[in-house]
């Protein structure tokens, strides 16, 4: 097994939990065109494979065991504060106001999106097919929301 940490400094790391491992792999988010790195603002990890979210919007899956960016999703139009991995699909949410499903299998396409219409900062995905997200207004004059969301054909 292993634990995943997110960083402002454009990483995110692997961290063995097995004794007697100590080999961390370190996965470095380029910014386009010789930019700095952008924050890695959540992750997610399942087995080998690591979802993360940076403030560039793009949600970028890896192999932690050879340390490879394996594919990238572009769809958000800001920050994307969550990722959450769930079988053969990502969840992710965006300080844009979105919520999008990405399949992990052919071509990675995004097979639903919806807006709760408040910035995103969690998300879950049950075995139900619900997705659940946590949020509010960037200005803070609305309550933080809980919105349970069946996408179609679920």
């Amino acid at each position: 097994g292993a634990a995943v940490s997110s960083g402002a400094d454009g990483t995110a790391r692997v961290w063995p939990l097995e004794r007697g491992t100590a080999r961390i792999v370190i996965l470095l988010h380029e910014g386009a065109d010789g930019a700095a790195s952008p924050a890695v603002l959540s992750v997610s990890i399942d087995q080998d494979t690591v979802a993360t979210g940076a403030a560039d919007g793009l949600v970028r899956i890896w192999s932690h065991t050879r340390g490879t960016l394996t594919r990238s999703f572009q769809g958000h139009t800001a920050a994307v504060t969550c990722v959450r991995l769930h079988g053969a699909l990502v969840v992710s949410g965006s300080a844009d106001s979105t919520v999008r499903v990405w399949t992990l299998e052919g071509d990675g396409a995004c097979v639903t999106s919806f807006s709760p219409n408040h910035r995103v900062f969690g998300v879950a995905h049950s075995l139900l097919g619900l997705i659940a997200t946590v949020g509010g207004a960037a200005n803070g004059d609305e309550k933080d929301r809980l919105i349970l969301w069946r996408p179609m054909g679920s």
